[in-house]
């Protein structure tokens, strides 16, 4: 499937039920190019396994269903919740 907010957020929500079973959840910002930027919400802002939820459950999920418009690998960012 296309790198596109429509898509992102069907593969997010994929993700939310077992974010929001631990009080967490996530919000897309904006895509630019590869990159998705997103922000941590509720529980997951503070999270110890923040980085391994982003790498094994968000990126891993978005590169398996989307392909990115410039062939590059898709890159997820986190905004920290005052940007």
């Amino acid at each position: 499937m296309e790198l596109n907010e429509k898509n992102v957020e069907g593969v997010f929500d994929l993700i939310r039920p077992q974010l929001s079973s631990d009080g967490g959840g996530i919000n897309l910002c904006k895509i630019v190019d590869n990159e998705i930027f997103v922000k941590f919400t509720g529980s997951c802002i503070g999270c110890p396994y923040r980085s391994t939820t982003l790498k094994e459950a968000i990126e891993n999920n978005l590169t398996k269903f989307l392909k990115s418009p410039n062939g590059r690998p898709i890159c997820v960012k986190v905004l920290e919740s005052d940007n």
